[in-house]
């Protein structure tokens, strides 16, 4: 039987930064975090995926969660 909660932990890809990215962001959530939920506002927004690529484009963005 699979685990429901793999899918939480790891590095996720969630926003690439096209054919040679110049950086590599890693954002890390704190202690009884989450990957996405931890950096999510109220009306969805995840600003690490949504907003940040527009202002860095050349930026491969991750996130980490454990």
């Amino acid at each position: 039987m699979s685990n429901p909660y793999a899918s939480n932990f790891g590095l996720k890809e969630l926003a690439p930064a096209g054919e040679s990215p110049t950086i590599n962001m890693v954002a890390i959530h704190s202690f009884n975090g989450h990957r996405e939920a931890s950096f999510t506002a109220e009306n969805g927004v995840l600003w690490l995926r949504d907003l940040l690529p527009e202002v860095i484009p050349s930026a491969r963005i991750l996130t980490y969660g454990y």
